[in-house]
């Protein structure tokens, strides 16, 4: 079974390589067509179609690459002494932009109790941030915020990533960290979902001995995702 898997990341790997220059050409020709111009409305919209429609299949070949990695083990690089604290403020720096379109504020706050440097494979626990927050954006309504809380509880340390977003259905909380599992809730600014994002940071997680679970927010509509780790087991041995 093991050599089956590794077999269909491998084969999903190299599909997925070979499908994202094609894809990145066609987005590259629809915006030469219509920067050449002058084009039609009709054109133009025909333009935009492309446009998003590749980045739409972009994004979905990129997490098809990441899922293949992760579980192959290749990507597994030495864990190096990082800063929490560090990543999670670049991520909310690069989703800032994003935020602003929609008109949602990104708070964070830092009860300042986390070690300053655990272990941790860099750019791994950088997606997983990357993703948990997006999916927060990404489902959440204009004029509303998502809070970021970096707390230590014990032995714990935890990353908690609320929304004010419609919340998960409880008949499909069991979907979301699944491949391809998507809920019926649907993003609010017109984004797209692969159903990815989620199963890869439950892998990143489990790589670093750790665990992601999901709720509703209490007395209120929202999401509340919760990543959390065993510090003795990330701590830097002098």
């Amino acid at each position: 079974l093991k050599k089956a898997n590794l077999a269909k990341n491998r084969i999903i790997g190299i599909a997925s390589h070979d499908l994202r220059n094609p894809i990145a050409s066609i987005r590259g020709l629809s915006e030469f067509l219509e920067e050449a111009g002058p084009l039609t409305p009709d054109q133009r919209e025909i333009a935009y179609t492309i446009q998003s429609t590749s980045d739409s299949m972009l994004h979905l070949v990129d997490e098809l690459l990441d899922l293949s990695v992760i579980e192959s083990g290749e990507e597994r690089s030495d864990c190096e002494p990082c800063s929490i604290q560090e990543i999670v403020a670049s991520s909310l720096n690069i989703y800032q932009f994003t935020a602003n379109k929609k008109s949602i504020e990104l708070l964070l706050e830092d009860e300042g109790e986390i070690p300053g440097v655990l272990l941790l494979d860099k750019m791994q626990f950088r997606r997983l941030v990357d993703n948990v927050l997006s999916n927060a954006v990404k489902y959440s309504p204009p004029e509303t915020s998502v809070s970021v809380l970096l707390k230590r509880e014990g032995d714990l340390v935890k990353i908690i990533v609320a929304d004010e977003g419609p919340g998960i259905p409880e008949g499909e909380m069991h979907k979301l960290f699944t491949d391809f599992g998507k809920t019926s809730v649907q993003p609010t600014g017109n984004e797209t979902s692969t159903g990815l994002g989620l199963s890869i940071c439950k892998k990143i997680v489990e790589s670093h001995h750790g665990r992601i679970y999901a709720g509703n927010r209490d007395g209120g509509t929202g999401a509340v995702f919760t990543i959390e780790f065993d510090v003795n087991k990330l701590a830097v041995r002098v």
